[in-house]
């Protein structure tokens, strides 16, 4: 097997699913597998396929086809690698529409012990499977890789979704989705497009795509949709600034372009922390100086200490490509939340889709950092308070 993919075999199921006959593919496309896959798709097949032949193993993929009439179907490709008694790889693959797996009443019979569910478990994409009706959303499954993507599992994620419609997409992309939605009110079967979401690791740019599976009595949807993260693959809208993904909540931690940030100078570090705890205001010199030298006065030689310590950090941060993240005014010095992603202003917010990135810890490398740490704790008591008032009061 080698780049692009040949076959020598097709089966009766795949060229009913693509249209295309068994002499078309083999003949007419020379056995090219790859002809049939959507070109943003087939690095990523090619790579996997590769993989698969480096010794006997079972692999699975998902990618898309394009079918004889143009239809575009998404795949999930389990594939199988062996070796034969001369000793050469051989490759087989069972490949299968995604879509009719997407079904809610497919997911209990899975259940029940059929193997189904396995396979929607480990499908290489987070997928999601709603019900729609009257402009609300509810969540009745997600399968282990949209939790792994996101940090939640189906019951946070089903209780998010009872408060907003698409708790995780950014504000901006949201009208996009809406619009999906909406063709699948109005006739359609399928749709799909790209956004922003929060993940449990930060911003995850996606490609989307909605499958209409029932369209129920009581004019309700139910639809399925699966997040594919484009970010990996290199497919995501290149940037003219870095992405920095700032978090607080645990230890601090800082990244650019997904990569971790080891500063050079711990004290230039710390003084970044104290700027984000800030969110965006600007702070005094004699507050920075309060908090990296807690013990010490306002005085000649600690602000020549913050001085450098601010030009260690105005030096990191070029050396980075990020000088733009933090702006000086008078003496004083600010983070600027617009130009970076951070867990701790995105909870602020008090929006639902943030809340459950509060896990009960804050900055945990600075003992300055208890006071805010105090007041998140107070913020999530109330919430929790509102939530149980909530339950009562509907029961």
């Amino acid at each position: 097997m080698f780049e692009p993919v040949h076959v020598n075999y097709v089966s009766d199921s795949l060229c009913q699913l693509t249209g295309y006959s068994g002499k078309e593919i083999l003949e007419d496309m020379k056995g090219k597998y790859t002809e049939l896959i959507v070109p943003e798709d087939r690095e990523e097949f090619v790579r996997t396929a590769m993989r698969m032949m480096e010794y006997p193993q079972t692999v699975r993929t998902s990618y898309r086809l394009k079918t004889k009439d143009g239809r575009i179907i998404p795949v999930i490709d389990i594939g199988q690698s062996v070796r034969s008694d001369d000793g050469k790889l051989y490759a087989y693959s069972t490949v299968q529409e995604i879509a009719p797996f997407m079904d809610s009443q497919n997911i209990h019979i899975a259940e029940n012990g059929n193997g189904l569910m396995q396979l929607m478990k480990t499908m290489p994409f987070g997928l999601c499977v709603y019900q729609y009706k009257d402009g609300r959303l509810t969540s009745d499954y997600v399968n282990d890789c949209f939790a792994e993507m996101f940090g939640l599992d189906e019951t946070q994620y089903s209780e998010l979704s009872d408060n907003t419609l698409f708790p995780l997409m950014f504000n901006e992309d949201i009208p996009a989705l809406e619009a999906v939605l909406k063709n699948l009110e109005n006739g359609a079967e399928t749709g799909q497009g790209r956004g922003r979401m929060h993940g449990r690791d930060g911003v995850i740019p996606v490609e989307y795509h909605l499958f209409l599976m029932r369209r129920n009595e009581d004019k309700s949807l139910t639809f399925a949709a699966y997040y594919r993260n484009i970010e990996s693959e290199g497919e995501a809208e290149q940037k003219e600034r870095a992405k920095v993904e700032i978090h607080t909540f645990g230890y601090f931690n800082v990244s650019v372009d997904g990569k971790t940030v080891h500063f050079r100078s711990e004290k230039a570090r710390e003084l970044l922390a104290v700027l984000v705890n800030y969110r965006g205001v600007y702070v005094s010199q004699g507050a920075l100086i309060s908090c990296l030298w807690e013990d010490e006065p306002v005085n000649a030689l600690t602000l020549a200490r913050l001085r450098k310590t601010f030009k260690n950090l105005q030096d990191e941060l070029k050396r980075l490509g990020i000088e733009y993240i933090v702006e000086s005014a008078g003496g004083r010095r600010r983070i600027v939340p617009e130009a970076v992603y951070c867990d701790y202003f995105s909870y602020m917010t008090g929006k639902p889709q943030y809340q459950h990135l509060y896990q009960g810890s804050y900055l945990l490398d600075y003992s300055w950092a208890e006071n805010t740490a105090a007041e998140l704790e107070r913020l999530k008591e109330e919430q929790q308070k509102r939530i149980r008032d909530d339950y009562y009061l509907t029961k």
